[in-house]
């Protein structure tokens, strides 16, 4: 083999792992940054998580208090959006939807009682007394709401 032959191939080995190391950097910045956004959604999703509960909470603590209709559904509706807001949290954070099944099934069940009441006091009815009525049967699904009408009703023990 000649000189130059030589020269040539060291060369263009040379040049190859330059290229390669060069191209690794450039890979691995991007990696390091996308861990890094992964981890701003996912910090950032778990914070908008617990906005959204303790928002649902201190509504659900207000319509206790719910004097009117219109109060009624001011609240049904706040529930409502948090309800979603807090699913649609859940649903982007980075851990399987399996392990908070039971937390995703709440919101979801929340929200849309909380949009079938919205649509029942839309109408200008109260619906405390369907309330009353709903939870007298079922007082195992809705122990707030029955503790709550139990004063109201002494009939029902």
């Amino acid at each position: 083999m000649k000189k130059r032959t030589t020269i040539r191939i060291i060369s263009f080995l040379a040049a190859a792992t330059v290229a390669l190391g060069a191209a690794s950097v450039i890979f691995y910045r991007r990696a390091v940054t996308a861990e890094r956004e992964e981890r701003h959604r996912g910090e950032y999703a778990f914070s908008e998580l617990c906005a959204a509960a303790d928002g649902l909470s201190a509504a659900l603590e207000k319509s206790q208090y719910a004097v009117s209709p219109a109060i009624t559904a001011s609240l049904c509706a706040e529930v409502y959006s948090r309800a979603q807001t807090a699913s649609a949290a859940l649903s982007s954070l980075s851990v399987p939807l399996m392990e908070l099944e039971n937390t995703a099934s709440f919101f979801a069940r929340t929200g849309d009682y909380a949009l079938w009441l919205l649509r029942e006091s839309s109408g200008g009815d109260d619906v405390s007394a369907k309330i009353c009525a709903r939870s007298a049967t079922r007082p195992r699904f809705s122990p707030a709401i029955w503790r709550s009408c139990a004063p109201t009703s002494p009939e029902v023990s």
